[in-house]
């Protein structure tokens, strides 16, 4: 038994600044879809609710965001924290389910299969997706929403790093298949 899809709302994190990459990530096209509609469509296979997390609406943002920002439910990544912490702070503060599923949007290898060790058990603790030379990938993780008060607090006081973020609260690694965790940062590393 696990975490059924119905107590999970997924969270994808797709406002990073993606410099490395030279442009947006969340809409960048692999195969016949954008990256990010590729993991919305992975995230709906496991959770009930797919938020998107971009910073917080301003004036000069990407016209791409404006676009997802009209078809795709948005929360703003604007609470006490910078990048992928911020983002899993906005789907904790907006979960209205006992678990939220983070995701980033740059894991062109990403498959629902890959994500389903993270679902096992029965225990409400946080998992962490680790691969298999243990290396952690924190950007893909499943918190109990009921932890929100405390990471909240934590980011209040000035952490921003979502692994330091996550190694405060009770958490279990669960390896994952190596090649779902590997992150694009260049256009060339598009499959």
């Amino acid at each position: 038994m696990g975490i059924a899809p119905q107590d999970i709302t997924a969270v994808i994190a797709a406002g990073g600044a993606s410099v490395r990459f030279g442009r947006d990530k969340a809409t960048f096209v692999v195969g016949d879809e954008t990256l990010l509609d590729r993991t919305v469509g992975i995230a709906y296979k496991l959770a009930s609710t797919v938020l998107i997390s971009l910073p917080k609406k301003e004036s000069g943002e990407p016209q791409d965001w404006k676009g997802i920002r009209s078809r795709m439910k948005v929360v703003d990544d604007h609470v006490s924290a910078q990048g992928p912490a911020a983002a899993l702070l906005a789907g904790l503060r907006a979960a209205e389910t006992p678990w939220l599923l983070m995701l980033p949007t740059d894991l062109p290898f990403m498959t629902a299969s890959a994500l389903k060790g993270l679902l096992e058990g029965e225990d409400e603790v946080a998992r962490v997706a680790v691969d298999r030379s243990g290396r952690l990938h924190p950007a893909v993780c499943l918190v109990p929403v009921l932890q929100f008060d405390t990471l909240l607090s934590l980011a209040a006081s000035g952490e921003s790093a979502l692994h330091r973020l996550l190694a405060a609260i009770n958490t279990r690694d669960v390896e994952t298949e190596e090649r779902a965790l590997h992150n694009m940062n260049r256009p060339q590393d598009a499959p």
